[in-house]
Protein backbone atom coordinates (compact mmCIF):
# COMPACT_ATOMS: atom_id res chain seq x y z
CA UNK A 1 0.00 0.00 0.00
CA UNK A 2 2.82 2.39 1.36
CA UNK A 3 5.12 1.48 -2.16
CA UNK A 4 1.60 1.99 -4.21
CA UNK A 5 1.37 5.23 -3.07
CA UNK A 6 5.05 5.96 -3.51
CA UNK A 7 4.59 5.33 -7.10
CA UNK A 8 1.64 7.07 -7.71
CA UNK A 9 3.23 10.55 -5.76
CA UNK A 10 6.19 9.97 -8.12
CA UNK A 11 4.32 9.55 -11.23
CA UNK A 12 2.41 12.70 -10.62
CA UNK A 13 5.41 14.68 -10.01
CA UNK A 14 6.57 13.75 -13.22
CA UNK A 15 3.42 14.55 -14.63
CA UNK A 16 3.58 17.86 -13.65
CA UNK A 17 7.28 18.55 -13.95
CA UNK A 18 7.99 22.11 -15.56
CA UNK A 19 10.30 22.74 -18.43
CA UNK A 20 13.45 24.89 -17.79
CA UNK A 21 12.86 28.79 -18.61
CA UNK A 22 12.53 29.66 -22.25
CA UNK A 23 13.79 33.65 -21.34
CA UNK A 24 15.57 34.91 -18.18
CA UNK A 25 16.25 38.35 -17.13
CA UNK A 26 18.46 39.04 -14.42
CA UNK A 27 19.63 42.60 -12.16
CA UNK A 28 23.38 41.78 -10.49
CA UNK A 29 25.86 43.85 -8.08
CA UNK A 30 28.97 43.06 -8.84
CA UNK A 31 32.47 42.83 -6.05
CA UNK A 32 35.56 42.82 -7.97
CA UNK A 33 39.16 41.92 -7.32
CA UNK A 34 41.87 42.69 -9.54
CA UNK A 35 43.91 39.42 -11.45
CA UNK A 36 47.11 39.40 -13.41
CA UNK A 37 48.82 42.80 -14.29
CA UNK A 38 46.04 44.65 -13.69
CA UNK A 39 46.47 44.20 -9.70
CA UNK A 40 49.01 46.45 -7.99
CA UNK A 41 49.57 47.08 -3.72
CA UNK A 42 49.27 50.92 -3.03
CA UNK A 43 52.98 51.20 -3.43
CA UNK A 44 52.32 50.19 -6.36
CA UNK A 45 50.81 54.02 -7.30
CA UNK A 46 53.02 55.97 -9.49
CA UNK A 47 53.92 59.49 -7.61
CA UNK A 48 54.32 61.19 -11.00
CA UNK A 49 52.81 60.94 -14.58
CA UNK A 50 56.16 59.05 -15.64
CA UNK A 51 54.60 55.72 -15.93
CA UNK A 52 57.73 54.00 -18.26
CA UNK A 53 58.72 51.93 -15.30
CA UNK A 54 54.94 51.10 -14.73
CA UNK A 55 54.85 47.35 -14.34
CA UNK A 56 50.69 47.01 -13.20
CA UNK A 57 47.85 48.86 -13.89
CA UNK A 58 47.65 49.01 -9.87
CA UNK A 59 43.87 48.66 -9.04
CA UNK A 60 42.71 46.56 -6.35
CA UNK A 61 39.09 46.11 -5.36
CA UNK A 62 35.72 47.23 -7.34
CA UNK A 63 32.40 47.20 -7.60
CA UNK A 64 29.48 47.42 -10.31
CA UNK A 65 26.06 46.24 -11.48
CA UNK A 66 24.62 44.43 -14.18
CA UNK A 67 21.95 42.59 -16.79
CA UNK A 68 21.88 39.74 -18.23
CA UNK A 69 19.73 37.19 -20.44
CA UNK A 70 19.77 34.06 -21.45
CA UNK A 71 17.33 32.28 -24.03
CA UNK A 72 17.24 28.53 -23.85
CA UNK A 73 16.83 25.77 -26.44
CA UNK A 74 16.45 22.08 -27.05
CA UNK A 75 14.57 19.36 -24.98
CA UNK A 76 14.80 20.42 -21.24
CA UNK A 77 16.39 24.13 -22.34
CA UNK A 78 19.27 23.63 -20.30
CA UNK A 79 21.60 25.03 -23.27
CA UNK A 80 21.29 28.57 -23.31
CA UNK A 81 22.85 31.79 -25.04
CA UNK A 82 23.24 35.02 -23.20
CA UNK A 83 23.73 38.40 -23.19
CA UNK A 84 24.83 40.51 -20.60
CA UNK A 85 25.95 44.69 -20.03
CA UNK A 86 27.88 45.73 -17.19
CA UNK A 87 29.57 48.28 -15.47
CA UNK A 88 32.56 48.16 -13.13
CA UNK A 89 34.81 50.55 -11.28
CA UNK A 90 38.29 49.60 -10.07
CA UNK A 91 40.20 51.49 -7.61
CA UNK A 92 43.10 51.40 -5.10
CA UNK A 93 43.95 54.00 -2.80
CA UNK A 94 45.29 54.47 1.13
CA UNK A 95 41.75 53.69 2.09
CA UNK A 96 40.19 51.23 -0.39
CA UNK A 97 42.02 48.06 1.32
CA UNK A 98 38.11 47.14 2.67
CA UNK A 99 36.57 45.29 0.16
CA UNK A 100 33.50 46.59 -2.39
CA UNK A 101 32.50 49.50 0.37
CA UNK A 102 35.03 52.86 -0.53
CA UNK A 103 33.27 54.86 -2.57
CA UNK A 104 35.68 57.93 -2.36
CA UNK A 105 39.29 56.83 -2.44
CA UNK A 106 42.51 59.07 -0.90
CA UNK A 107 44.99 60.05 -3.37
CA UNK A 108 47.33 58.99 -4.44
CA UNK A 109 45.06 56.31 -6.11
CA UNK A 110 43.92 55.34 -9.57
CA UNK A 111 40.16 54.72 -10.90
CA UNK A 112 39.11 52.82 -13.77
CA UNK A 113 35.71 52.91 -15.20
CA UNK A 114 34.77 49.69 -17.59
CA UNK A 115 32.19 49.28 -19.59
CA UNK A 116 31.39 45.53 -20.66
CA UNK A 117 29.46 43.63 -23.09
CA UNK A 118 29.44 39.96 -22.87
CA UNK A 119 27.94 37.29 -25.09
CA UNK A 120 28.10 33.78 -25.48
CA UNK A 121 26.90 29.82 -24.42
CA UNK A 122 25.72 28.85 -20.60
CA UNK A 123 24.85 25.46 -19.45
CA UNK A 124 21.81 24.86 -16.43
CA UNK A 125 22.07 22.24 -14.45
CA UNK A 126 18.72 21.48 -13.23
CA UNK A 127 16.52 24.13 -16.10
CA UNK A 128 13.27 22.40 -14.62
CA UNK A 129 14.26 22.22 -10.75
CA UNK A 130 14.03 24.73 -8.07
CA UNK A 131 17.72 24.80 -7.02
CA UNK A 132 19.74 25.54 -10.57
CA UNK A 133 23.53 25.66 -11.13
CA UNK A 134 25.19 27.30 -13.86
CA UNK A 135 28.43 27.26 -16.04
CA UNK A 136 29.31 29.73 -19.13
CA UNK A 137 31.77 31.00 -21.53
CA UNK A 138 31.48 34.10 -23.20
CA UNK A 139 33.38 36.76 -25.44
CA UNK A 140 33.61 40.25 -24.39
CA UNK A 141 34.12 43.87 -25.28
CA UNK A 142 35.05 46.48 -22.92
CA UNK A 143 35.44 50.14 -22.79
CA UNK A 144 38.13 51.12 -20.48
CA UNK A 145 38.34 54.82 -19.35
CA UNK A 146 40.27 56.28 -16.50
CA UNK A 147 39.42 59.53 -14.99
CA UNK A 148 41.64 63.32 -14.63
CA UNK A 149 42.51 62.56 -11.02
CA UNK A 150 43.68 58.79 -11.58
CA UNK A 151 46.87 58.67 -10.99
CA UNK A 152 47.23 56.40 -14.44
CA UNK A 153 44.76 57.92 -17.47
CA UNK A 154 45.14 57.01 -20.53
CA UNK A 155 42.52 58.00 -23.54
CA UNK A 156 39.56 55.55 -23.87
CA UNK A 157 40.44 51.86 -25.07
CA UNK A 158 38.10 49.38 -26.17
CA UNK A 159 39.25 46.03 -25.79
CA UNK A 160 38.39 41.99 -26.90
CA UNK A 161 38.74 39.44 -24.19
CA UNK A 162 36.52 36.25 -22.56
CA UNK A 163 34.93 35.50 -19.14
CA UNK A 164 34.09 32.10 -17.60
CA UNK A 165 31.66 31.93 -14.79
CA UNK A 166 29.51 29.43 -12.56
CA UNK A 167 26.61 30.19 -10.37
CA UNK A 168 23.71 28.82 -8.25
CA UNK A 169 20.28 30.09 -8.23
CA UNK A 170 17.19 29.41 -6.43
CA UNK A 171 13.93 29.89 -7.11
CA UNK A 172 11.43 31.48 -5.15
CA UNK A 173 7.79 31.44 -5.53
CA UNK A 174 5.93 28.14 -6.46
CA UNK A 175 5.11 29.76 -10.08
CA UNK A 176 8.77 29.62 -10.90
CA UNK A 177 8.59 33.06 -11.93
CA UNK A 178 11.40 34.58 -9.39
CA UNK A 179 14.61 33.67 -8.46
CA UNK A 180 17.86 34.98 -6.27
CA UNK A 181 21.33 34.15 -7.60
CA UNK A 182 25.09 34.26 -6.08
CA UNK A 183 27.90 33.74 -9.12
CA UNK A 184 31.69 33.78 -9.78
CA UNK A 185 33.38 35.17 -13.08
CA UNK A 186 36.47 35.70 -14.08
CA UNK A 187 37.06 38.51 -16.78
CA UNK A 188 40.54 39.09 -18.98
CA UNK A 189 39.33 42.37 -21.09
CA UNK A 190 42.25 42.59 -23.44
CA UNK A 191 43.27 39.01 -24.25
CA UNK A 192 42.80 39.53 -27.85
CA UNK A 193 43.93 42.89 -28.51
CA UNK A 194 46.10 45.37 -27.31
CA UNK A 195 47.76 48.60 -28.72
CA UNK A 196 50.81 51.10 -27.69
CA UNK A 197 51.32 54.51 -27.97
CA UNK A 198 51.14 58.42 -27.08
CA UNK A 199 48.35 58.44 -24.26
CA UNK A 200 47.16 54.93 -24.39
CA UNK A 201 46.57 52.30 -22.52
CA UNK A 202 50.01 50.35 -23.54
CA UNK A 203 48.97 47.12 -22.84
CA UNK A 204 50.78 45.39 -25.68
CA UNK A 205 54.50 43.65 -25.76
CA UNK A 206 55.98 46.51 -27.77
CA UNK A 207 60.10 46.82 -26.80
CA UNK A 208 59.59 51.35 -26.90
CA UNK A 209 60.22 52.16 -22.79
CA UNK A 210 58.63 54.97 -23.43
CA UNK A 211 55.35 53.23 -24.17
CA UNK A 212 54.90 50.60 -21.42
CA UNK A 213 57.04 47.89 -20.14
CA UNK A 214 57.73 45.53 -22.87
CA UNK A 215 55.32 42.96 -21.93
CA UNK A 216 51.44 42.27 -22.56
CA UNK A 217 49.51 43.52 -19.53
CA UNK A 218 46.63 41.51 -19.12
CA UNK A 219 44.00 43.09 -16.93
CA UNK A 220 42.11 40.43 -15.48
CA UNK A 221 39.77 40.99 -12.11
CA UNK A 222 37.39 37.94 -10.53
CA UNK A 223 34.27 38.83 -9.31
CA UNK A 224 31.22 37.73 -7.23
CA UNK A 225 28.13 38.90 -8.14
CA UNK A 226 24.53 38.80 -6.08
CA UNK A 227 21.20 38.95 -8.05
CA UNK A 228 17.48 38.55 -8.97
CA UNK A 229 16.26 36.54 -11.86
CA UNK A 230 12.98 36.42 -13.82
CA UNK A 231 11.77 33.57 -15.11
CA UNK A 232 9.64 33.63 -18.96
CA UNK A 233 8.32 30.66 -20.79
CA UNK A 234 8.25 28.42 -17.84
CA UNK A 235 5.42 25.05 -18.71
CA UNK A 236 4.10 22.44 -17.42
CA UNK A 237 5.03 18.92 -19.03
CA UNK A 238 1.73 17.01 -18.46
Amino acid sequence: MVISVFFTDANAQRRIARSGPLFTFELQLNGNYAMNDAFGETVDIPNSPDLTDQLNYAMKWGKGFGVETTVGFGQKRSNRLFLGLEYNNMMNGTNSQIPFFVFSVDTPKTVYHIYTASFGYQYLFGADCRNKQTIQFGFTGSMLASPDDSKITFDNAFRFGFMIGTGYEVVLDKNHNVGMTLGFRYHLANFFNSDNGPNNLNDGDDPDPLFGPGFKRFIGFLGVHLGVKFYTGVKRNR
